[in-house]
């Protein structure tokens, strides 16, 4: 029964290393922005990855209500900074999305609302 004992502990001792180096998890940031200049829509999108050989693609949308004003598509390495203009109406509200994914895995999407004045 001792030698049993002692063969668990050993057993324990030497596993007890592995699980002490789980992966942590990634940090990865996704900023969307939008802001008007009269009829002029300010569109921008920074993602930051944690790691820089990351493999970044972006597909940023521009809503008016459910009708999709403006799209592009955008691929970087490491950090991706998008910045474009759309033509909007005035009096409406606004909605920028930014659907990423880095290394083709799917990120929660990012957006943001605002009404041009």
């Amino acid at each position: 029964m001792r030698k049993i004992a002692m063969s668990l502990a050993v057993i324990m001792v030497l596993l007890l290393p592995m699980t002490a180096h789980a992966a942590t998890s990634r940090t990865i940031r996704i900023y969307p922005s939008l802001s008007f200049d009269g009829t002029t829509a300010n569109c921008s999108v920074i993602v930051l990855a944690d790691i820089s050989s990351d493999e970044i693609e972006a597909t940023i949308k521009l809503w008016q209500g459910n009708n999709c004003v403006a799209t592009w598509q955008e691929d970087a390495t490491g950090n991706l900074v998008f910045k474009k203009v759309a033509t909007v109406t005035s009096g409406k509200t606004y909605k920028l999305t930014a659907d990423v994914t880095i290394n083709d895995v799917a990120q929660p999407q990012a957006s943001v609302s605002a009404k041009c004045e």
